[in-house]
């Protein structure tokens, strides 16, 4: 299946509501935003299936593909239930990003829109929040986290992102550079934290999800940046720790010094949303 063969929709996020979805058929549909902003998503809709899980990509190579970026793309009609894969607008911001994180504009956070969007395709389906399941790695998991909290649904992420301002610089400058170019870096990180910050945005929602969280110990950058600073806060946070007492919080830990920071392998990856999304 090669995405430039597949059939595109295009559709006002205005007109979302009236929109009818294909079913049973892989297709391309844009929602565009009354300020302009293509929101575009890979979708395969299953019959009588009451189960929806979302893809989100991490950093790509920009001097060989351009957005929109659908990771893991190839793996769509191997699931038996409805898949849908979304691109992060702020790629388009600059060429230059390989990362967005889904932060958009300073007056449009683009992850608050993806939300509303999947809010509505899932209710086109039938599909209830607990049953909405988000999957990524890296920069994709940083979103899924985001994403499970608005919607109240489920993330099952591998070496994410929790705090954006604590991976490598030189993406995170780039960010900063492309959309707050005349601004003061450190009051930008202060106002906009709950959009950077996982447990930051978790606190402002007053709601924490199911997470299903795959962690490489061996990879040292993301556990003492990622990991280990999301669990202090989450045990730390009075908030946080409140809104946990009745959730489950899954973490599974592994050792693989080849694989780095780069996710696990198709097979398991596979295996993992299957477990999460059937035997929770």
């Amino acid at each position: 299946m090669e995405i430039n063969q597949l059939k595109k929709e295009t559709v006002k996020f205005i007109d979302l509501k009236e929109y009818k979805l294909r079913i049973e058929e892989p297709y391309l549909l844009c929602v565009i935003t009354e300020d302009g902003v293509p929101f575009e998503f890979l979708i395969n809709i299953r019959l009588n299936q009451n189960k929806l899980l979302i893809l989100g990509s991490g950093a790509y190579d920009n001097e060989k593909l351009k957005p929109p970026i659908f990771q893991r793309y190839t793996w769509m009609t191997e699931f038996n239930h409805s898949v849908l894969y979304f691109n992060d607008p702020t790629l388009y911001l600059n060429p230059k990003l390989s990362i967005g994180w889904g932060q958009g504009t300073k007056n449009h956070f683009y992850l608050a829109t993806i939300t509303n969007i999947i809010r509505e395709l899932a209710y086109k389906i039938k599909v209830n929040s607990n049953d909405i399941f988000f999957y990524g790695s890296s920069a994709g998991g940083f979103m899924s986290l985001i994403l499970a909290s608005f919607l109240r649904a489920n993330a099952i992420v591998n070496n994410p992102q929790t705090d954006v301002c604590s991976f490598y610089q030189s993406h995170v400058d780039r960010l900063f550079e492309t959309l707050y170019p005349n601004e003061n870096k450190d009051e930008m990180i202060n106002q906009f934290r709950y959009r950077l910050n996982v447990c930051a945005f978790f606190q402002k929602l007053k709601h924490v999800p199911r997470i299903f969280y795959y962690q490489n110990y061996a990879c040292s950058f993301d556990l003492e940046t990622q990991l280990l600073p999301f669990l202090n806060s989450i045990k730390s946070e009075k908030t946080l720790t409140h809104l946990t007492a009745d959730k489950e919080i899954e973490l599974h830990l592994y050792y693989d010094t080849e694989l780095g920071h780069n996710p696990l392998n198709k097979q398991k990856t596979m295996e993992i949303i299957h477990k999460a999304m059937y035997s929770s």
